[in-house]
C-alpha cells in the first residue's frame, strides 16, 4: 500500500494493471450516464488524485496511511470514454433499498455513534459500502478506502463496480466531507466481496484480497486516537464479518481491546449488540492470495505448462 497521497501523485503515471489480456479493455460503469446529482459532475473526479481525495480522511488525518490506493490508481489505466458512474436501473439492483435510497444520500447516520468516539467498519458488498458510507460522512466520520486490488475484466473479484459507485457519489460526497476535521471518527469503507468465492483457475484474474496490519491499526493506535469502540456493519443481525476481520478481532481481544459490536444494515433501528463468542473462533490463512509487483492484490493464473520437460 502507498501512502500517503504525495506518493501516489509520483507513482501513478508509471502504473499498470497487471497481466492485462491486450485484446480486453475494462469498462466503469456506463461513461454515458449522470451520478446521483444528476448530473456529470462525476467527470471532475475521473482522474485518480481527486477520486482518491474525496473519498480519503482529511490531510493530517491519523487514518490517512490507511487509506488503500491500489483501486483508484486503476483508473489511469482505462481509457476516459470507458469510465462512468453506476448507470440509474443498477443502483437498486446493487443497492438494495432499506438504509439507501435517493431521498437518502446525505441524511446523516451515526450521529450517536461519532459522538462516541466509534471506530465503523462496513463490512458490507462494496456497491453498498459506498452509499452507506456518504451516510456516515454526514453523520461525522471520515473515509477511510480499504480496496487493496487492481480490477479486471477477468477477475474474481467484480472492483470495477465499486469504482462506478465512488463516481456515482464523488460529487456527494465532495460537499458533504466539507465540515470533517482531522480529529473526525473514522469509517472503514470495505467491499465484503474481497476474499471471493473460490479459488483462481487458468486465465482467471486473481484480485481476492485480505485486509491486513496495513490496513487495520493496532489496539494500541485505536486507544491513543480515542477511539472506545468498534461496530461492525454487516448486512444482517445474522451475519458474521469476513474471516480476516475475525481473525483481527480476535487478535484485538487479546491486546485487551473488546468494546467490539455487530450492527446489521437491514435492521432499521441499526441497533449494536454483542458478537456470539464464537465469532472469534477463526483460524485464517493469508496463503494462495496473489499480490501483485505494482502493488495491491491481482495476477493473472497462467494456463499450466504442456511441456513433458
Amino acid at each position: 500500500m502507498w501512502q500517503p497521497l504525495s506518493k501516489l501523485l509520483n507513482l501513478v503515471g508509471r502504473l499498470r494493471i497487471p497481466g492485462r489480456p491486450k485484446r480486453v479493455e475494462l469498462i466503469i460503469g456506463n461513461p454515458a450516464e449522470r451520478d446521483a446529482m444528476d448530473a456529470t459532475y462525476w467527470k471532475n473526479y475521473q482522474e485518480t488524485e481527486a477520486l482518491f481525495a474525496v473519498w480519503g480522511p482529511p490531510p493530517g488525518s491519523p487514518w490517512e496511511p490507511y487509506h488503500c490506493v491500489p483501486l483508484f490508481a486503476a483508473l489511469q489505466t482505462v481509457k476516459p470514454d470507458r469510465i462512468g458512474p453506476t448507470a440509474p436501473d443498477r443502483v437498486i439492483e446493487t443497492e438494495g433499498n432499506g438504509q439507501l435510497g435517493v431521498h437518502l444520500n446525505t441524511k446523516p447516520l451515526g450521529e450517536a455513534w461519532a459522538a462516541q468516539r466509534s471506530w465503523v467498519i462496513l463490512d458490507l458488498p462494496g456497491a453498498k459500502s459506498v452509499p452507506a458510507a456518504l451516510r456516515l460522512m454526514a453523520g461525522g466520520f471520515q473515509p477511510v478506502c480499504t480496496f487493496d486490488n487492481w480490477p479486471h475484466p477477468a477477475g474474481l473479484v467484480k472492483s470495477e463496480i465499486v469504482l462506478a459507485q465512488l463516481l456515482r457519489y464523488a460529487a456527494l460526497a465532495g460537499d458533504t466531507r466539507k465540515h470533517l476535521a482531522t480529529t473526525s471518527p473514522p469509517v472503514w469503507v470495505c467491499d465484503r466481496n474481497r476474499l471471493g468465492s473460490g479459488p483462481a483457475r487458468p486465465r482467471d484474474f486473481d484480485n481476492r484480497y485480505y485486509l491486513d496490519d496495513s490496513i487495520l491499526p493496532s489496539g494500541e493506535t485505536l486507544r491513543k486516537n480515542g477511539i472506545e469502540q468498534i461496530l461492525c456493519v454487516v448486512p444482517t443481525t445474522d451475519d458474521l464479518p469476513r474471516d480476516d476481520l475475525r481473525a483481527y478481532f480476535r487478535d484485538l481481544r487479546k491486546e485487551g481491546f473488546a468494546a467490539i459490536y455487530r450492527v446489521g444494515f437491514s435492521d432499521p433501528t441499526l441497533r449494536a449488540g454483542a458478537f456470539p463468542e464464537s465469532m472469534y473462533e477463526v483460524k485464517f490463512s493469508t496463503s494462495g492470495y496473489a499480490r501483485s509487483d505494482a502493488g495491491g492484490f491481482g495476477m493473472l493464473i497462467p494456463e499450466p505448462s504442456s511441456s513433458g520437460g
